[in-house]
């Protein structure tokens, strides 16, 4: 399971790769010790997380509380997804401080 210092510790390469795609990050993030599955988690909900404190920081935005896999029916609760909780928490402390 992913915590919090390896999350902070890849934010810088999202801004590294902003230009690439989420393959290239979801490699650079293996290669800094995250497992696949980390890796793809992180590179998908860590810009949601993020936008999502951004925008509703600044602006009034409702957004969804789950989200869709390609390829899988049905819908996920972002709730459920620790990666994900973990990253708002981050986002929230990274944004709204700064």
């Amino acid at each position: 399971m992913i915590d919090r210092e390896k999350i902070k510790n890849v934010l810088s390469v999202f801004l590294e790769l902003k230009e690439q795609d989420d393959s290239d990050i979801s490699d650079r993030l293996e290669s800094l010790g995250l497992s696949l599955c980390e890796a793809e988690r992180v590179s998908a909900f860590l810009p949601s997380a993020f936008c999502r404190i951004a925008l509703s920081h600044k602006f009034d935005l409702g957004f969804p509380d789950t989200y869709k896999v390609q390829g899988v029916e049905g819908e996920f609760p972002y709730k459920a997804e620790s990666i994900y909780k973990l990253a708002i928490d981050i986002a929230r402390k990274f944004l709204i401080v700064s």
